[in-house]
């Protein structure tokens, strides 16, 4: 009788584990938003992706040469999360960290159009209808007569999903095959060395108060790379339709903590706005995801 509620209490523990790294990274929306006012941005993701690639070092480097695919393929893909991350976190300066959750978690409905337009993958109905709650939800976000600054820190955003969409569908692509904590490791040293270029570039500096140091040490080893590391444990005892309607609550529990941690909430409107963009994420990743695990 035992063994006929193993798979069931392993699958169980797997989407807590899930449900668990899906709360820490609502958390981050709103710890990068502090931390930025000590930090500047750059200098921030170096210091917290350098942590995180520190922990897939030993990975790295004992298989680096068995995995020159995967190497190539990470370095992509830190380019692209650079790229998500950096807008994210510029966008993160000027608007709230509850919209913030929300237009990133976009980034699954712009997924298909992406493996449309690159690899011919098909677009499901679930998505067309994903993408129009969605169009609805962007509307009452914005159409708030919002101050020009938080405007900017959203489109900045906006941009941010669509970069992270790269990602997902890259990831999903192209890197079935790779030795999975040796692409991370690479992942993390690109978006490392990227970050610490511009902040270079832009004479960014460690600030001399040397602060936040408990936010950057709990978003680099704690929201990075443990993250990452229970996302594979969890992932490996349910379905990618399951897991993916666990990663959907990102937003939710970004919202909850917001209000939490600094008491930020959004008004009628706003929510009404977050609540189509949550539906829209539903049917798009279980769509998404559907696709993906047929082809597979």
């Amino acid at each position: 009788m035992s063994n006929v509620f193993k798979p069931i209490g392993q699958r169980f523990r797997g989407e807590l584990v899930l449900l668990w790294v899906t709360l820490v990274w609502g958390t981050t929306f709103s710890l990068v938003k502090d931390v930025l006012l000590l930090w500047p941005p750059f200098m921030l993701m170096t210091i917290r992706f350098g942590l995180a690639a520190l922990v897939f070092l030993p990975w790295v480097v004992r298989h680096w040469r068995q995995s020159r695919e995967t190497v190539l393929h990470g370095l992509i893909l830190g380019g692209i999360l650079f790229s998500g991350f950096g807008l994210q976190t510029l966008g993160l300066a000027h608007t709230s960290a509850s919209r913030s959750a929300f237009f990133t978690a976009l980034s699954v409905l712009l997924v298909p159009f992406l493996g449309r337009l690159f690899f011919a993958l098909p677009i499901r109905s679930g998505t067309l209808l994903g993408v129009a709650l969605g169009g609805f939800g962007i509307m009452f976000l914005l159409g708030q007569g919002l101050e020009p600054e938080v405007l900017q820190g959203d489109y900045l955003t906006l941009f941010c999903a669509l970069a992270f969409a790269a990602q997902i569908l890259f990831l999903s692509e192209k890197c079935r095959q790779d030795h999975l904590l040796v692409l991370i490791g690479v992942e993390m040293f690109t978006v490392t060395l990227l970050s610490l270029v511009f902040a270079l570039f832009w004479q960014e500096s460690i600030p001399t108060s040397g602060g936040a140091l408990g936010e950057l040490l709990f978003l680099g080893l704690i929201a990075t790379a443990l993250t990452l590391l229970a996302q594979i444990y969890g992932q490996r005892y349910t379905s990618a339709t399951r897991a993916a309607f666990c990663f959907a609550f990102e937003p939710v529990f970004a919202c909850l903590f917001a209000w939490f941690w600094s008491g930020q909430s959004l008004s009628g409107l706003e929510w009404l706005g977050a609540g189509c963009i949550f539906v829209a994420v539903l049917l798009s990743e279980r769509s998404f995801v559907f696709t993906v695990e047929r082809d597979s």
